[in-house]
């Protein structure tokens, strides 16, 4: 369920809640690890570039609270 959720927000072009999406996919992931931001989620990849994204996700979403 989390991912159809996720792939959802994906497709929806909506980095909020693609966030969320994360955030809960990762939760349930990695249950026994406090996941509250995607850095958190970030620290748990090997994966370089699934890294870069979630940086890349993060700075979109930090960009637009300070638009506001």
């Amino acid at each position: 369920m989390a991912r159809k959720v996720l792939k959802q927000a994906c497709e929806q072009n909506n980095p909020q809640s693609v966030k969320q999406a994360l955030l809960d996919w990762a939760t349930i992931r990695w249950d026994k690890i406090p996941i509250h931001n995607l850095g958190h989620i970030a620290s748990q990849l090997n994966e370089t570039k699934a890294r870069a994204e979630l940086r890349k996700l993060d700075r979109v979403l930090y960009t637009v609270q300070l638009s506001l």
